[in-house]
């Protein structure tokens, strides 16, 4: 399972790496670090996995714990085995006042696009501290989510969406009554979407293409939260066709707010998944 598998096999025995590590040693540090460097690296893998496995529960909880600012580091960790699954939940499940836990999924959804930079203080499409991808450039990012799980024997016959990065049935990148509509309007939407996504329009789900045909090609308005950074607002769903008639002359509200706020208060767009249910999909 991933880069952090911590199955059992058998160890190698290290000798230089035994004597290195001799307590009392007045160089340890420079010993250890030179034994390593000479060491079988195979071996020495092992090794390291096997001292890692064998530690009591209590520490496993404490380093999962100290992966905060590496959600992509502690998901991965928390798939290898059972075991760390339960080590993980002991660590994100959030314990009622009546005794019974729950996993706050809702409060803190998975993005399979999340990526964590090398030096572990930005996160991309994650719980917090998130930052647009491209600025600054000089951060190094790690590989996100979903390519380190792409390999992964755990989505079933679900396939992968090029776009939203989720795992969905086959009926989910079936042609919708929508996108027939659309095609004896717009012959090249598929062009389109391919364009937009960089990829076969068969490996995009049906929502996700419908979104980009609604705004790429219908020219609908995108209602975005308002964040201060562009690329960080989240997509919401689209304005309201008639949301003009929302507002009222003299109405002391309106003149209170602006207008993204006045609208999100009187209700000025559609959520996506209205949109979705209005389309049939």
């Amino acid at each position: 399972m991933c880069s952090l598998t911590l199955a059992e096999t058998k160890t190698t025995t290290v000798p230089e790496l035994d004597s290195a590590i001799t307590p009392g040693s007045k160089s340890t540090t420079a010993n250890t670090e030179n034994a390593l460097a000479r060491a079988p690296r195979h071996g020495q893998n092992e090794r390291w996995r096997k001292l890692f496995h064998n530690l009591p529960t209590e520490l496993h909880m404490n380093i999962i714990a100290q992966m905060d600012q590496d959600p992509v580091t502690q998901v991965c960790l928390g798939l290898t085995s059972r075991y760390f699954y339960a080590v993980y939940h002991m660590v994100r499940d959030v314990f009622r006042t009546d005794g019974t836990k729950f996993y706050p999924i809702k409060w803190w959804p998975l993005d399979l696009r999340m990526q964590i930079s090398e030096c572990n203080q930005y996160m991309y499409r994650g719980w917090y501290n998130s930052i647009f991808h491209e600025s600054p450039p000089s951060i190094q990012w790690g590989k996100p989510l979903g390519k380190l799980l792409e390999g992964e024997n755990i989505w079933g016959d679900l396939k992968n969406c090029a776009s939203c990065a989720k795992y969905k049935p086959d009926e989910a990148f079936t042609t919708s009554d929508y996108e027939k509509a659309i095609a004896a309007k717009e012959t090249d939407w598929k062009g389109i979407v391919e364009k937009i996504c960089e990829g076969s329009v068969g490996n995009v789900c049906r929502r996700c293409r419908a979104q980009i045909i609604l705004i790429h090609i219908e020219k609908r308005e995108e209602w975005r939260e308002n964040q201060i950074v562009e690329e960080e607002r989240t997509s919401l769903g689209l304005r309201k066709l008639d949301w003009e008639a929302l507002i009222v002359d003299g109405d002391p509200l309106r003149a209170k707010l602006t207008l993204q706020e006045f609208l999100e208060v009187v209700g000025g767009y559609e959520t996506w998944e209205e949109v979705f249910e209005k389309l049939g999909i």
